[in-house]
């Protein structure tokens, strides 16, 4: 599992309109710090949110994820 802060990393590579998609795992979500990063990033206007859906990660083991995808903003 990548560190929560690469997820600050990925986004200054967009270009502006620019589009990230992504998702987190019931073990990543377990983690507060990448919720954390990802509300930050929401919140400072750095991105929004364009799509967030829960599913099956590893639907033989029961397992949950979320996908998102994020528009990188103007700044």
């Amino acid at each position: 599992m990548a560190p929560a802060i690469y997820l600050d990393h990925l986004i200054k590579c967009l270009a502006p309109g620019g589009l990230f998609s992504f998702s987190y795992n019931e073990n990543t979500l377990a983690d507060a710090s990448y919720t954390d990063q990802l509300a930050q990033q929401q919140s400072s206007g750095a991105v929004r949110e364009v799509f967030k859906e829960e599913g099956d990660h590893l639907s033989e083991l029961g397992s949950k994820s979320i996908v998102y995808v994020l528009e990188k903003q103007e700044r």
